[in-house]
């Protein structure tokens, strides 16, 4: 992906990518024998040769216009990564689209490993300063309230411009109409390329242990850490159990958001757990459910409330099956 990113990448990927191959490959389809290490060694002429060929296969895949004979292009490409410069994807992403309509749905790690970030790429990603020069009030309405978790837009003035956060972890789903572009003017009846599904945050909590046996590697903290992260996990769960009685009080399939008299508790408990959990979405929703419960009202229990998924994960328990935890 790099190497199609710019000309000027080409040189020094290859040269990269050549020395990668020859080191992690014993064999290649090029080869000019026994290297110094023992290793067959591919040449760097053919390897270029190798490269290009895949570039332009890539292109070929992706290109609106297409050879004769060949199968329908494709509209979509997954990039699944580990990297903390999510940026140089949003780049590419970006310019995919503009030459081909591509759109991209980046997947990238976080947390210890990355940098987070992930995010669908596509109309509205590369220029989207007329959506955001109008007031709040007139931008379309989503299942958040107008809020758009996950989808990339560069002149936004969240903080990760419409990816998630450098350490969320959610699941996204987005309907995406990968031949469906607007223009202008545009066809009234016409349905956006992207239109956010659900944004649901993994609300992951980790309960350690204070021992382990011999030099099996284990989760393990001081006893004050867990006692007071304990505490903080119960703090947590009342306040789901909250918006989830919330929920249930309301659970006519007639009542609107708009009648909701607790919606500034409501934003207090979204925007805590949003804190906690690193989710800068959730956060964010609580935000957008005070603020526009009324003016962009949703049917019955608004999924702005309950798209979220807890996990506990039991070290202490997994230790014990596992026969490694000394009580």
């Amino acid at each position: 992906m790099f190497a199609l990113s710019s000309p000027g990448n080409y040189q020094s990927f290859l040269k990269e990518s050549f020395n990668a191959y020859n080191n992690y490959t014993e064999n290649s389809f090029f080869s000019k024998g026994q290297g110094e290490t023992g290793k067959k060694e591919k040449k760097y002429e053919d390897y270029a040769v190798s490269l290009i060929k895949d570039l332009k296969e890539f292109g070929s895949y992706i290109s609106a216009y297409q050879e004769e004979g060949r199968a329908n292009r494709t509209p979509i490409v997954l990039i699944p990564a580990c990297t903390t410069r999510a940026v140089d994807y949003y780049v590419i992403g970006q310019g995919n689209y503009l030459a081909a309509g591509v759109k991209t749905v980046l997947c990238n790690s976080c947390k210890t490993t990355a940098g987070g970030g992930s995010c669908f790429i596509g109309p509205d990603s590369w220029d989207d300063r007329k959506l955001n020069k109008g007031e709040e009030l007139l931008k379309e309405n989503t299942i958040y309230h107008g809020l758009k978790p996950g989808i990339y837009m560069q002149t936004s003035k969240e903080r990760c411009r419409g990816a998630l956060g450098e350490k969320e972890q959610a699941l996204l789903v987005c309907d995406i109409s990968p031949y469906h572009e607007k223009n202008s003017p545009n066809i009234e009846s016409m349905v956006d390329a992207f239109s956010i599904v659900a944004h649901i945050p993994i609300l992951e909590e980790k309960i350690y242990v204070k021992q382990c046996i011999g030099k099996n590697k284990c989760s393990k903290k001081d006893g004050f850490v867990i006692q007071k992260e304990g505490q903080e996990r119960e703090e947590m769960k009342n306040l789901m159990a909250n918006i989830i009685e919330h929920c249930q009080d309301r659970g006519s399939t007639t009542t609107m958001t708009e009648s909701d008299e607790d919606a500034e508790k409501m934003e207090e408990y979204l925007k805590r757990l949003g804190l906690h959990y690193n989710s800068d979405w959730l956060y964010k929703r609580g935000e957008y459910y005070k603020e526009f419960h009324k003016t962009k009202p949703q049917r019955g229990i608004a999924p702005t409330l309950i798209d979220w998924m807890y996990i506990e994960i039991d070290y202490q328990k997994f230790m014990e099956d596992k026969k490694q935890y000394l009580v």
